[in-house]
């Protein structure tokens, strides 16, 4: 595999991996341990930008956005039955690693970024030191199912405005404090720039996992974070936190769904502490 200083330069770019062209962003010295992020649904590589900002000078930072997200290319718009599930998450993590020049790192993920680490870390686990699990839940529902099929259909039928109000109440419902002013308008934001398309076929192809098995025989440490307002997930980590002498669980007190963006300062603390005790091998 190419050293990283030969496959892509820091900063905003583009890179071909998996039969599709992926924005990607590097940030951070160049000879620093690797540190990836995936995003959640209907969100771009921009969510962690209090993330980089606090860990850049200790780590070397690769975000993406996924198929018909942020500035990644869109998906065929005609295409409507496409479905991006886990094998796709993973492919496609994989994939940009490998164009990247990157032999092994961190991964971060939230809410469906959690399922791209998850599902490529059970394929390779070789390539990745420790695995960040945040605010998803990880085996779905016929509840969750039916929820993601709606919501696919309001994006394909309406558009991507029609999903605004229902993914905020989904999300910060009930987080304290509310998220109000430039940081409701900066999220609202990333679900305009979301492709309808785009939306539905991850949407679609997340409707069933179960990852509860995957994460009892990952061979990496691996740390779950939840938002204590976001529904009973914390109460599903914390279970599985103790099911497993690996995993280990965090709460981050009144936060929602994005708890990175919600309550960065918490967050980083968090992940640099977790990050720095899992190991700089990478």
């Amino acid at each position: 595999m190419p050293p990283a200083s030969d496959a892509i330069e820091r900063g905003e770019s583009y890179l071909d991996a998996n039969g599709f062209r992926f924005r990607i962003t590097l940030d951070g010295a160049r000879d620093a341990p690797w540190l990836i992020f995936s995003n959640s649904l209907a969100t771009d590589l921009t969510l962690w930008n209090d993330q980089v900002d606090a860990l850049k000078d200790s780590w070397r930072i690769l975000r993406y956005d996924y198929r018909g997200h942020g500035r990644s290319a869109p998906t065929d718009g005609s295409e409507s039955g496409l479905e991006f599930g886990r094998d796709t998450l993973a492919a496609d993590l994989l994939a940009i690693m490998d164009k990247a020049g990157i032999d092994r790192a961190h991964h971060v993920g939230t809410s469906m970024g959690s399922l791209a680490g998850l599902a490529a870390a059970s394929l390779q686990p070789e390539r990745f030191v420790s695995i960040t699990v945040c605010n998803s839940r990880l085996c779905s529902s016929d509840a969750s199912a039916a929820h993601l099929e709606r919501r696919a259909t309001l994006a394909l039928d309406h558009g991507m405005d029609a999903l605004i109000d229902i993914t905020l109440e989904k999300w910060f419902a009930r987080s304290d404090p509310p998220v109000t002013g430039a940081l409701r308008d900066r999220i609202v934001a990333m679900i305009r720039h979301t492709s309808s398309a785009g939306f539905a076929g991850y949407a679609r192809g997340t409707r069933r996992y179960d990852f509860t098995t995957d994460i009892g025989s990952l061979p990496m440490p691996v740390l779950l974070v939840a938002g204590t307002m976001d529904g009973d997930v914390l109460q599903e980590f914390q279970t599985i936190a103790g099911r497993h002498p690996g995993v280990r669980c965090e709460p981050v007190p009144g936060a929602g769904h994005l708890p990175n963006v919600e309550a960065p300062g918490r967050y980083n603390a968090l992940l640099n502490e977790f990050l720095t005790r899992s190991g700089r091998q990478s």
